[in-house]
């Protein structure tokens, strides 16, 4: 039974929290989670501020007009636009307005530009592309080895681009920014002073640090950590990381009195508190890994995988099939072992704050914009080990998860967003809401505020009193506040008994954990030597 048939769940009524922001001219919108509406507010001439129905996943605003991604990935677009000129069909990753035109990057990663293609815009570079960015009369982008290339008009040089890699980009009037891999800054056009800390995101004249913090050339940002930020000439929007909205600069048409339901209220509290990633072990089909204590991956199992494991220090770790990536210490991917799909070829300079691998695929949260990207099968609907699991729906994610040939995602929200051979190729949404979440082969299982455990699809159930949630192949598995574990499905024995445990993974017959003292710990039975880590013990 695909998954997309399995038990759905409606969020309880609370206040609304903020997905995403953008800024336009004199008026601001806000995604609103759970449905994926958009709430606009400030000036609405020629009705900017009012955008259709229906749900959203990304939106971009200019000064007299807004579009939006919708769920199924179709650029919707409203208020007084080039000619009335529509959008192209098909389906879209991202997109960039600039005054009267819109740039996009569909599915493939190709770009597609249109309305006023004046100043040369029509000149869009050909290649595949992960970032789209637009000024008023001039667009860049940047390609997966960190190279930007722009076209459009070029008079204050804005379309000169430098020779660094970069991670992420923005665009102005006279203005390009990029992020460089480190987290500084590097502008081309018109001169910008310097921004302090590391940097994640930027708006030209503002970046967000790693640590949520907003940093500004002049003036006072609010205080608060937040998700994302905003900016269109000297209106500024930011999204807290509990899905508040703040804004502040310029409010000549009140686009910078927030709506209730979205204000930054202490009444109000944080949307979904979800957990940090884990990661510190993990278990796949052919290999097992873990993180020493110098910070470095250890991995055993299938020689093939564990060999080629790199000696540099990371942060997190996740084995799929027989690969395994790791998000470095400087938050850079890096992948190993069996690559017939390409599940290995990480994207470079791309940073992230989550990953995961599944049987042949590979999918990242990435820092910049909270997108997932992926790689490996399952990037083109093809049949065969291409079902659709590496082609992530547009959002702003907080977590990843991967097993078999499906992928999750986890929204700020706490909705679970899932896809891939399971789902029937199809985006499905379970709405939660969870603070963790944990897939398995033809099932998955997200863990709620109140602890309660919550799968759908062949494994439909529910469980209480736990405080993580771990899955794989056909088992899963909840922690308790006091490290006990409890499994159930599939054909997984108990961990050994008396063991307590501050973290778990468990795959195809065999889990392995880390106990509260430290030690590594694995049962069951696997065909490569999965259950014999290096150090630790090992239950038969």
């Amino acid at each position: 039974m695909p998954l997309a048939s399995g038990p759905r769940w409606v969020r309880a009524a609370s206040s609304s929290a903020a997905l995403r922001v953008a800024t336009g001219g004199n008026f601001s919108c806000a995604i609103v989670a759970p449905e994926g509406r958009i709430t606009c507010w400030g000036d609405n001439d020629d009705g900017k501020a009012t955008p259709p129905e229906g749900a959203y996943t990304d939106l971009a605003l200019s000064n007299r007009f807004g579009c939006a991604l919708s769920r199924e990935a179709n650029v919707v677009c409203w208020g007084r636009f080039y000619r009335d000129e529509k959008p192209p069909p098909g389906r879209f990753r991202q997109i960039a307005v600039g005054t009267n035109h819109v740039c996009g990057i569909r599915e493939d990663g190709q770009l597609v530009c249109w309305g006023d293609m004046g100043y040369g815009l029509a000149n869009a570079p050909a290649g595949t592309f992960t970032r789209v960015v637009s000024g008023d009369w001039h667009s860049c982008a940047l390609d997966a080895t960190g190279r930007a290339r722009c076209w459009g008009y070029n008079r204050n040089h804005q379309c000169d681009v430098p020779a660094d890699e970069l991670v992420d980009l923005t665009a102005t009037r006279q203005t390009t920014c990029g992020l460089r891999k480190d987290g500084s800054r590097i502008c081309w056009g018109e001169p910008r002073s310097p921004l302090a800390g590391k940097l994640v995101q930027l708006v030209l004249d503002c970046g967000l640090t790693a640590e949520g913090r907003i940093a500004c050339e002049e003036g006072e940002p609010p205080t608060g950590v937040f998700a994302q930020i905003a900016r269109h000439g000297q209106n500024r929007c930011g999204v807290t990381r509990a899905g508040r909205v703040q804004c502040w600069g310029s409010n000549n048409r009140g686009e910078r009195e927030v709506p209730e339901h979205l204000r930054d209220s202490p009444s109000l509290g944080p949307a979904i508190a979800t957990k940090p990633p884990s990661g510190r072990i993990t278990t796949g089909y052919l290999a097992a890994c873990t993180i020493d204590a110098q910070q470095r991956p250890v991995c055993w199992g299938k020689p093939e995988v564990a060999r080629r494991t790199p000696a540099h220090e990371v942060r997190q770790v996740s084995a799929g099939g027989a690969h395994v990536c790791a998000i470095n210490a400087d938050d850079t991917l890096a992948c190993w072992g069996e690559d017939t799909y390409g599940q290995v070829n990480a994207p470079t300079l791309l940073r992230a704050i989550d990953v995961a691998a599944g049987e042949d695929h590979s999918c990242a949260v990435l820092q910049r914009d909270a997108s997932i990207s992926c790689w490996g099968a399952g990037r083109e609907r093809t049949g065969g080990a291409h079902q659709g699991q590496a082609n992530p729906p547009p959002g702003a994610f907080v977590r990843v998860t991967a097993a078999g040939r499906d992928t999750c995602g986890l929204r700020r929200d706490g909705a679970a967003v899932c896809w891939g051979i399971d789902y029937n190729q199809a985006t499905t949404l379970i709405p939660g809401p969870f603070v963790e979440i944990a897939i398995g082969n033809n099932f998955g299982c997200g863990l709620s505020t109140q602890g309660e455990v919550r799968c759908w699809g062949s494994m439909d159930t529910r469980r209480e009193g736990f405080a993580a949630v771990r899955a794989g192949y056909a088992s899963a598995c909840g922690i308790a506040a006091d490290g006990q574990v409890s499994c159930w499905g599939g054909a997984l024995e108990e961990p050994p008994p008396g063991v307590r445990f501050s973290e778990i993974s468990v795959s195809r017959g065999y889990g392995c954990g880390l106990t509260l003292a430290g030690e590594t710990v694995c049962w069951g039975s696997a065909g490569h030597g999965q259950t014999e880590p290096p150090t630790g013990r090992t239950r038969r």
